[in-house]
């Protein structure tokens, strides 16, 4: 049988649903949640994400997607259907993938797993990865715990260049990384269906949150950090319970958000918030 690998442009109505369903399969296999972005192929932007399609004939057999927020590193999702395992196919669409990612510059890979797939997790090993990190992917599930909100905190959309400026000051000292990289971030996941917000307490700027909303409904929470001057006070739960009710008011009701597992004070706000586990994902760096 004739074994094809394509990167395509884009997606048909018909290619993305062979593609939620050879999804579906992979993860009924294993009991898994695979993170493919599959609701986002049909109007995600067509910068930083690139996607390599294995068919053996006309089934499709493999889909590997791999995504750059700072051109230098990327992160690689890959599933193959499971009567086609072991049999090359992730090698061949990992080697497709490789040359785009050098033709573009990117020196980097993180292979994304989901933290029950055995498969997955013997393909890192036999690759001689190694584990770099986790996260908890956590979804909206129940209504959030009481708190005492604080009338002086307000959150708007990032409207302004000055806006922009705070909002890179607050992720960039939130999440302790450089003003060039986070202002670089914001710059590469600048697309029409990610908005930036700024909380400010008495004018001053406190912290942001970003949220990434898709056209079925489903929303991501992302990018949300505090000062770390002003975390602690309550701030961050107030944000967070804002922007899930502004998200849910629009009838959305599938909202999810991801933290590292170690970050044991950022799962607390979560589930605080009411966000629950709902899967784990494990980063191995190649």
């Amino acid at each position: 049988m004739k074994v094809t690998m394509t990167l395509p442009s884009v997606f048909q109505p018909h290619e993305i649903e062979e593609i939620a369903q050879l999804e579906q399969r992979c993860n009924d296999a294993e009991q898994i949640e695979v993170r493919a972005g599959v609701k986002s192929l049909a109007n995600r932007p067509t910068d930083g994400i690139w996607d390599v399609v294995c068919r053996a004939g006309e089934a499709l057999v493999g889909y590997l997607c791999f995504y750059t927020f700072d051109g230098k590193t990327a992160e690689v999702i890959a599933m193959v259907h499971p009567d086609f395992r072991r049999q090359g196919v992730f090698r061949a669409m990992l080697e497709r993938a490789r040359e785009a990612m050098q033709q573009r510059g990117i020196q980097d890979v993180l292979f994304v797993v989901p933290g029950r797939s055995l498969s997955g997790t013997a393909v890192m090993e036999r690759m001689g990865c190694v584990f770099h990190e986790a996260e908890f992917g956590m979804s909206f599930a129940r209504e959030p715990q009481a708190f005492a909100r604080n009338e002086h905190l307000q959150l708007r959309p990032v409207s302004t260049p000055d806006d922009l400026d705070a909002l890179v000051i607050c992720l960039s000292q939130g999440f302790g990384d450089s003003k060039e990289n986070t202002r670089l971030l914001l710059q590469n996941t600048n697309t029409p269906d990610r908005m930036s917000y700024l909380a400010r307490l008495d004018g001053e700027p406190v912290g942001g949150i970003r949220v990434q909303r898709e056209r079925d409904g489903h929303a991501a929470v992302f990018g949300f950090a505090l000062l770390p001057r002003f975390q602690g006070q309550g701030l961050g739960r107030q944000i967070l319970t804002d922007t899930v009710q502004m998200l849910r008011s629009e009838g959305r009701r599938e909202i999810e958000l991801d933290v590292v597992t170690e970050n044991e004070r950022g799962l607390h706000l979560y589930q605080t918030c009411g966000f629950d586990i709902a899967a784990e994902y494990r980063y191995y760096r190649a």
